[in-house]
């Protein structure tokens, strides 16, 4: 049984979808969250080993949610973004992400490679 718990933030509600059954269906524990503020939150009154981060998304951008994570935590964020400048521009800002995708096929390898289960 796989011990990650995954943070997912995403406005789109059937992305989200999406991504939270594949990786339930992967044995991980999906928290969702559809705007920065709820991100915040719940990432304050959990724990989690990994946040997949949206950066368009509502209330609070992804760039705070990133900042207010890095405030607490060195845990690992992959980037998630439909376009790949605002994930270029993050990266440039200095906020710590293990990674950055689009949405397309490299996502998922970004994905399996964040999330190898512990051994």
């Amino acid at each position: 049984m796989n011990t990650h718990k995954i943070l997912l933030v995403e406005d789109d509600a059937e992305i989200s979808e999406m991504l939270a059954n594949y990786l339930s269906m992967e044995n991980y524990e999906v928290a969702c969250a559809a705007d920065g503020q709820e991100a915040c939150n719940q990432f304050d009154s959990g724990t989690f080993s990994i946040v997949l981060l949206d950066l368009m998304i509502p209330k609070i951008s992804g760039m705070e949610v990133m900042q207010h994570i890095r405030k607490s935590s060195v845990v690992p964020v992959i980037i998630i973004s439909a376009k790949d400048t605002e994930a270029d521009k993050t990266l440039g800002l200095g906020l710590p992400a293990l990674s950055s995708a689009s949405r397309s096929f490299s996502y998922w390898t970004n994905l399996q490679t964040g999330l190898t289960p512990p051994e």
